[in-house]
Formats: structure tokens, C-alpha cells, sequence
């Protein structure tokens, strides 16, 4: 008998198990680290803090309202300027940034005679919960959405939706779902494996194709109910122009594409009252 062909034999098998244990282990490890940092990367929740100055403007009236799943998120309403137009703005935020952050936004759309609801995600500012992922964003925007044509009896059709950075992805969702004015996408990117691409080129492209949280804008704007607007930063560093040029091609009609110079990421309306205006213009008219 040959002991040492068993020995080998027996070593070959514990061998092939230990292999296929620490393949299965890594893939866990890789699956469950995606996980971990989509989730850190993506949502960065800027909470409210008491000892921290929160400035309500003149005008605005805090609200709240539940989502579907219920979770209580907070809000600001704020009636536009006379002679106020007869559209209301639903603007969805980025992955960062409490309501005061927004003044600007929130004086501009005034000014220009929209009423405006801007809210946070749940976990961020006084909003109750936690962002999980894309879908927990999506029910926040149906909630929001539903307080303007359930609770203020807004009708869809002159809701326009704006979305900054993250929340462009929000806004489009929405747009397929729903009758809107408007849809106006500020400093959006194209999907999130795009943006992962371009931010972290190391990360195998197998990976991305598993994301819990597509964001997959691109392939979602041809759906939209309504006209689109795209508002880009020239000199975007964060999601470079060719993403905002992807997801203009995939839009239907009416559609239009303003770009900023020099502006980068997600503010390239703050430099020019003059940005603000076209897209009070597109809102208004559609083109």
C-alpha cells in the first residue's frame, strides 16, 4: 500500500477545501465591504445640532410630513414672491447639508415667484431615521411629493422637480412616476458606477455591476413625464461634464443642456443671477 500517495491525496483535498473556504470568505468580505463603503461614500448625513445656528428665513414655514414606511421628515415651505407664477418647486438636496445651507436656492426661487418645498433625507437635519440607500431616497421624494398634492392640493402637472447632485437621481425617479412641470438637474451624474469609475478607477468593474444603489439616472431619464433641464458646471471635478452630456443625449424632448463656465460642482447657478433666470424660463415655459 502506498501511504504516501493517501498522505498527498488526503494534503490535496484539505488543500482544495482551504482554497475554496478563502474564496468564499473573500468574495463575503468584498461583497459586504461594497456594501460598507457605497453606504460611506454616497451618504454623508449632516444631522441637526441644537448648539449649532439654524436660521429659518423670513417667510418659511417649517413642516413635516411621513413617509410610507413611516418615517417623519422635515421640511421648509416657503410661498413665492408676488406675482407668484403658479408653480411650486419640490427641490431634492445632494448627499450632504442641512436646509440653512440652501438660502441662496431658497431666495432665488422666491424671488422668481415659485413657492418652494425643500426637505431633508431621513437622518439628515431634523428629518427622523437613516438613509439607507437609493430606495429609502425614492420614498423620501414620494413623501414629499405627496405632502404638496395631498396636504396643499397642488396638482402634479405644475410641481416642477429639481434635483442638486444626488438628488438629480432623486428628481428623475420621480419624473417617471409622475404627471410634473418640469424636471431640472443640477451637477447630476450619469449612474453611480460612473461616478465611481471616474473617482476610484481601482475598484474592479465587477463590483460595480452588483451596487445596491444604481442611481442609474442615465438609464432612467428616458421615462421622464415631463421637460428636462440640465444645469452643469464646466469645470465639474466631482461628475465631469461628459456625465451630464450622457444623460442630455438619453432625454427625451423638450430637453436642454445649459453649461456654466468655469463653475464647478453643484452650484453653477451661484455665480450668475442669470442662470437662475433660464431656469426659471425652462420651468415656466417647457424650452
Amino acid at each position: 500500500m502506498c501511504y504516501a500517495c493517501e498522505d498527498m491525496s488526503s494534503f490535496a483535498r484539505v488543500f482544495a477545501i482551504v482554497v475554496v473556504l478563502a474564496m468564499i470568505g473573500g468574495a463575503v468580505g468584498g461583497w459586504f465591504g461594497l456594501r460598507y463603503l457605497e453606504h460611506r461614500w454616497t451618504f454623508i448625513p449632516d444631522k441637526y445640532d441644537p448648539g449649532a445656528p439654524w436660521e429659518i428665513p423670513a417667510g418659511v414655514a417649517e413642516v413635516s410630513f411621513p413617509t410610507s414606511d413611516g418615517v417623519r421628515l422635515h421640511g421648509w415651505f416657503r410661498p413665492g414672491q408676488a406675482p407668484r407664477n403658479g408653480v411650486t418647486v419640490l427641490l431634492m438636496l445632494g448627499r450632504t447639508g442641512k436646509l440653512p445651507t440652501f438660502k441662496y436656492e431658497i431666495d432665488a426661487m422666491q424671488r422668481r415667484g415659485f413657492d418652494l418645498l425643500l426637505y431633508n433625507y431621513r437622518g439628515y437635519g431634523k428629518s427622523e431615521g437613516t438613509t439607507l440607500s437609493e430606495a429609502t431616497l425614492v420614498l423620501d421624494g414620494r413623501a414629499a411629493l405627496r405632502y404638496l398634492t395631498e396636504e396643499r392640493g397642488i396638482a402634479p402637472g405644475s410641481i416642477a422637480l429639481v434635483g442638486i447632485s444626488l438628488g438629480a437621481a432623486v428628481a428623475v425617479d420621480l419624473a417617471t412616476s409622475s404627471p410634473c412641470r418640469a424636471v431640472v438637474l443640477i451637477g447630476a451624474f450619469a449612474s453611480l458606477k460612473q461616478a465611481a469609475k471616474y473617482a476610484r478607477p481601482w475598484i474592479p468593474d465587477f463590483l460595480l455591476d452588483h451596487l445596491e444603489s444604481p442611481f442609474d439616472t442615465v438609464g432612467k431619464v428616458a421615462g421622464v413625464n415631463c421637460p428636462v433641464l440640465l444645469v452643469h458646471g464646466e469645470s465639474d471635478k466631482i461628475f465631469p461634464l461628459f456625465q451630464a452630456e450622457e444623460i442630455y443625449q438619453a432625454a427625451p424632448l423638450p430637453k436642454r443642456l445649459i453649461v456654466v463656465p468655469d463653475a464647478g460642482h453643484w452650484r453653477p447657478t451661484r455665480s450668475d443671477n442669470k442662470y437662475f433666470d433660464q431656469v426659471a424660463s425652462f420651468i415656466i415655459s417647457g424650452k
